[in-house]
């Protein structure tokens, strides 16, 4: 009888020093996995942020109408980041932090776990002891009462420490799935919170862009195009300034080429020809008579 209880005590204290260890792995493991989540979300505003410093420098250079969106996109952006910051921050406090504890918790635990260990290994040895003592020296009954009164102190010490180690395991599993519940909590309503935030938000700005009319930018980059080509040296004021293809002038024409033009004389079609010298007589042409 006294065997089996003993049996079962070993088989309560090997389950119970598994799960202090599987908690003390899985809570470590949690925790750094917070940790670089956090790590990883402000690597990812940083990244967002230099995006909408982009969007911004973009915004400077555009007519109105896409200068506005543009514009929009950068501080809606910077906006999201905000938040973002706001819930890497909360994560960190209310879910990491609360962690870093269970490694010392599970430590105490370990440590009754040890002291119920050497009870129980120290009455083993009363025990023995005391079998001894009764095989070897049954007539000596002063000394067999005297083990025996070891033994049952031993044996409450034993009862006493697997009592204590008993409510420790108790009221560490209770702290643990309050804890959880807490940091899980948390971190959900920060994840809910942030993306609600930043849904609403691009929400707005997804209807900007689409009830914007761009076409409108058309006006004010005319506007520019004739700015441009009324400047002083221009090269579109240049082209417009410059004589069209096939007219010609007799300032002109060069004294060593020949040109013809056209010229009604008396409703009669007439061919004068310039060559070398513009003072040659006009001559008819064929079929005008």
């Amino acid at each position: 009888m006294t065997n089996r209880i003993n049996h079962a005590n070993d088989e309560k204290l090997r389950f119970i020093s598994k799960e202090i260890d599987i908690t003390d792995k899985n809570m470590q493991r949690l925790r750094h996995s917070i940790e670089s989540y956090v790590r990883n979300q402000t690597r990812l505003r940083s990244k967002t942020i230099k995006m909408s410093e982009v969007f911004q420098d973009f915004s400077d250079s555009e007519a109105p109408a896409l200068s506005e969106i543009l514009s929009s996109i950068a501080e809606k952006l910077k906006e999201r980041e905000k938040s973002r910051e706001v819930m890497s921050n909360r994560i960190s406090v209310m879910c990491g932090e609360p962690l870093k504890i269970y490694s010392t918790l599970c430590s105490k635990v370990k440590a009754e776990l040890k002291i119920r260990d050497n009870a129980y290994d120290k009455q083993s040895r009363k025990k023995s002891s005391l079998d001894k003592m009764i095989i070897n020296n049954s007539g000596d009954r002063s000394k067999i009462n005297q083990a025996q009164l070891d033994l049952l102190s031993s044996s409450q010490v034993v009862h006493h420490s697997t009592n204590l180690l008993v409510e420790s395991v108790e009221r560490f599993e209770i702290q643990k799935r309050l804890d959880l519940k807490t940091c899980l909590s948390d971190f959900l309503w920060s994840e809910i919170n942030f993306h609600a935030k930043a849904l609403e938000g691009l929400t707005k700005l997804h209807q900007q862009i689409h009830l914007t009319n761009l076409n409108e930018d058309l006006i004010e980059i005319n506007e520019r195009i004739n700015l441009a080509s009324s400047r002083p040296g221009s090269p579109v004021r240049s082209l417009s300034n410059s004589p069209s293809k096939g007219h010609f002038s007799h300032e002109n024409l060069s004294p060593t080429k020949k040109s013809y033009e056209e010229n009604e004389v008396g409703g009669k079609k007439i061919l004068f020809t310039n060559e070398n010298s513009l003072s040659k007589r006009p001559s008819l042409k064929a079929g005008s008579y």
